[in-house]
C-alpha cells in the first residue's frame, strides 16, 4: 500500500515529531511511504530524522527568502489551492494522508479524486490575553477569518478526520457545519527509546539549582509572554533555573523582558534533536498554553517521571492526573503561586504510574489499523 504524507514543513514541534515517528514504523510493516511539503526551507531540520527511504517531495520546488515571494506563495496555496495542486499528481497513491492541520488542509480538500483522511492537532479558537491591537491585527484579523472559514467546510471533503483528542474534537465539531466522520487517537511516545536517550550527557547547561524547563515553540499562543511576566514577579532570593528551549518569533521579545534580578536564571538554549535529558533532569516542566490539542511534551515528562505544571488549555487536562503526577490550574496568576510554592517548600513525592501512558502506542497502531483496512486488507 502506497501512502502519502502532506505536512507544510518539517521544523520543530510535537505534530513534525510524530509523522517522523509514524513514517518510520509504517516503513517497518511494509508500507511505501512518500512526504509532501509545501515549502523546500533550510528550516526543516527534522528531515534529518526521516528514514533515507522515504521520497521527498515539494510543492515549491526553490527556497526564497524574499517575504514578498513568500506572501505570494502563502495566499496562492490559500486563494487558489487547485492550481498548486496540478503541480503533483496524487493519483498514484492508495491513501493520501494531510497530517497537519493548518491551511494546508483546503489545499487538499479541492483535490477530491483520491482517497484522503486529515490529522487535527490543533483547538482552533480564539484564546485571550494575546495582543489584538493595531491596523495591522485588524487587517489579519479579517483575512484569516476568511481562511477559516475555507479551513473548516475543508474537512467535508475527507473521508475521515483523526482528531489527537477530545478537546480537539469537541473543538473541531463546534465550528464544522457539515456531517464528518471523525475519530480519536491519542499520540504516544516510543517509551524504551526515549528513556534510552534521556541517559545521553549534556554539555551546555548545568542542573545545579532547582530547574524549571520550558521546551516548545516561542509563540503566542504557547503562553511564553506570560511565562516571562511570571518569572519576573516570582522573588529574587528564590534559588532556581528556567531553561527555555525553542525558536519561534517571540524570542527576542522574551529576551527583552529578563530583568536585572533574573537575568542569571533565565537560559535560551536552541531546538534539541535530543531534549530528553533536559526533561529528565529539571525538577518542573511548564506548559503554560492557551490552548493545546494533546501536549506531546506533557506526556514526554510523565513518562520520564519529571513533574509537570500545565494550565488547562485541553489535551494536558486528558493527559495529567492533578495532584498525582502533575498539577492543572485554571489561570496565570494559580501558576505564578504554585511555581514560587514548589521553590519554596520542595516537591512531594507523586505517583508516576506510566503502564497506561506506555500502551498508547500499542492503542494507536490498533485504532490506525482500523482505519487504513477500509483502504486495504492487509492489516499493519
Amino acid at each position: 500500500m502506497k501512502l502519502l504524507f502532506f505536512m507544510d514543513v518539517l521544523i520543530f514541534g510535537g505534530c513534525e515529531k510524530m509523522i517522523v515517528e509514524i513514517t518510520n514504523e509504517l516503513l517497518k510493516k511494509n508500507y511505501k511511504i512518500e512526504l509532501l511539503l509545501i515549502y523546500k526551507s533550510k528550516n526543516n531540520t527534522y528531515l534529518e530524522m526521516l528514514d533515507k527511504r522515504i521520497n521527498v517531495h515539494y510543492l515549491w520546488n526553490e527556497e526564497t527568502n524574499s517575504n514578498i515571494r513568500s506572501r505570494i506563495r502563502y495566499w496562492a496555496n490559500v486563494l487558489i489551492p487547485k492550481y498548486v495542486l496540478n503541480k503533483f499528481d496524487f493519483s498514484k497513491y492508495d491513501l493520501v494522508i494531510n497530517f497537519k492541520d493548518d491551511y494546508q488542509t483546503n489545499i487538499l480538500s479541492s483535490n477530491i479524486s483520491c482517497n484522503k483522511i486529515s490529522w487535527v492537532h490543533n483547538i482552533n479558537q480564539s484564546y485571550k490575553n494575546i495582543e489584538k491591537k493595531g491596523i495591522k491585527f485588524k487587517l489579519a484579523n479579517i483575512m484569516y477569518k476568511f481562511i477559516d472559514k475555507k479551513y473548516y467546510k475543508s474537512f467535508a471533503f475527507f473521508d475521515e478526520v483523526i482528531c489527537v483528542s477530545k478537546h480537539a474534537e469537541i473543538s473541531l465539531l463546534e465550528n464544522v457545519k457539515q456531517k464528518i466522520r471523525t475519530h480519536i487517537i491519542y499520540n504516544y511516545i516510543d517509551y524504551e527509546k526515549i528513556v534510552n536517550l534521556s541517559r545521553k550527557p549534556i554539555s551546555d547547561f548545568s542542573f545545579e539549582e532547582f530547574t524549571f524547563c520550558y521546551l516548545g515553540r516561542l509563540s503566542a499562543e504557547k503562553g511564553v509572554l506570560e511565562l516571562m511576566d511570571i518569572f519576573s514577579k516570582i522573588p529574587s532570593d528564590l534559588n532556581y533555573k528556567l531553561v527555555i528551549i525553542g525558536e519561534g518569533y517571540l524570542k527576542e521579545k522574551m529576551q527583552k523582558m529578563i530583568t536585572i534580578e533574573n537575568k542569571e536564571k533565565i537560559i535560551f538554549l536552541s531546538p534539541k534533536s535530543n531534549p530528553y535529558p533536559y526533561i529528565l533532569n529539571s525538577d518542573v516542566l511548564i506548559c503554560p498554553s492557551h490552548r493545546e490539542s494533546f501536549g506531546l511534551t506533557v506526556l514526554e515528562s510523565i513518562l520520564l517521571k519529571t513533574l509537570v505544571v500545565s494550565t488547562k488549555c485541553g489535551g494536558p487536562e486528558e493527559i495529567i492526573q492533578n495532584g498525582y503526577n502533575g498539577f492543572l490550574v485554571d489561570n496565570y496568576n494559580e501558576l505564578k503561586n504554585l511555581l514560587i510554592n514548589l521553590l519554596k517548600n520542595g516537591k512531594s513525592e507523586y505517583n508516576f504510574e506510566i503502564d497506561k501512558y506506555i500502551q498508547l502506542e500499542k492503542i494507536f497502531y490498533k485504532e490506525l489499523n482500523n482505519i487504513l483496512k477500509i483502504y486495504h486488507r492487509k492489516e499493519l
